[in-house]
């Protein structure tokens, strides 16, 4: 069952004071103080994406929402308000008696960003739900009843520091996304790195990072045929084993598209554009390059 078409002011887009981005950049209004570059739409069966990035011209700051991201160890400051949802993940079994210490903190961080950004990290054993049920102990911990429904047992430290070393292109983009059309996404990609970038505040994670356009170019590698430089962040296999069942799903049930060669090998442009699936709904279509 596919979800309705609702109006923008139910999603959050307010009538009289939401406007559309002009395809034109002469006819933006604040041309002069910003440029811009847009991906997508990138239409799937059911859902849809899509990126404007903005160049602030004066700061040589690009702005951006979820194209890339930094891991980083450092713990947002926000969670000395609230430290619970560190100590809750810190812990590697519910048995474990968690003290509030900087490195507690710091592990838990670690393993709130491997879930965040995997789903399922490879380094949790999770328990079934009656197993889970049985073993709580509200007496230890009273959050979610008490209840802790994996174990860590892998090595979490290596799937963090795997994602770490430069700017990251979230792994679910990577795996169910932009690898539907790598040439579309690398031409975007190309164009973001012609601006004199020196600073990138992305909407998650840390900010205020210092990269450049080419920095920024580079995080997309991950659709060329040569694949991730080394030195450059890379999820471990084993962590995206999770999204690489859910591509198998959605293939099978239509709800995206098969993937096209990556440019960069033995296919030609044309050759990979020609593969390349191209959705429409609600007569908006995916973008296609030339």
């Amino acid at each position: 069952i596919l979800p309705p078409n609702l109006p923008d002011s139910f999603l959050g887009f307010p009538l009289g004071r939401t406007q559309v981005i002009p395809v034109n950049k002469a006819d933006a209004p604040w041309n002069k103080d910003f440029d811009f570059e847009t991906l997508g739409p990138i239409i799937s069966k059911d859902g849809a994406f899509g990126e404007t990035v903005f160049y602030h011209k004066n700061t040589k700051t690009l702005i951006c929402t979820d194209t890339v991201l930094e891991v980083s160890d450092e713990v947002p400051p926000i969670f000395n308000d609230d430290p619970k949802p560190l100590l809750y993940h810190a812990r590697d079994t519910i048995t474990d008696i968690i003290e509030d210490t900087p490195e507690t903190r710091k592990r838990g961080w670690r393993r709130v960003v491997l879930f965040g950004l995997f789903f399922q990290p490879s380094a949790i054993k999770i328990k079934d739900a009656g197993v889970a049920f049985e073993e709580r102990r509200t007496d230890i911990n009273s959050d979610f009843a008490g209840i802790y429904p994996w174990d860590w047992v892998g090595d979490d430290i290596a799937s963090f520091k795997a994602i770490q070393g430069g700017l990251l292109v979230a792994p679910i983009l990577q795996k169910l996304i932009l690898n539907r059309v790598p040439v579309e996404t690398l031409d975007f990609a190309d164009r973001v790195a012609q601006w004199d970038i020196e600073t990138i505040i992305p909407a998650h994670l840390q900010n205020n990072l210092k990269y450049t356009g080419k920095d920024y170019r580079k995080a997309f590698s991950f659709l060329e045929a040569s694949g991730v430089p080394k030195g450059l962040p890379k999820p471990l296999d084993a962590d995206l084993q999770t999204l690489d069942d859910a591509e198998i799903n959605l293939l099978e049930s239509g709800a995206i598209n098969k993937c096209p060669p990556m440019p960069g090998g033995k296919f030609s442009r044309e050759e990979i554009l020609a593969q390349t699936a191209y959705n429409c709904r609600d007569k908006l279509c995916t973008s296609r390059s030339t």
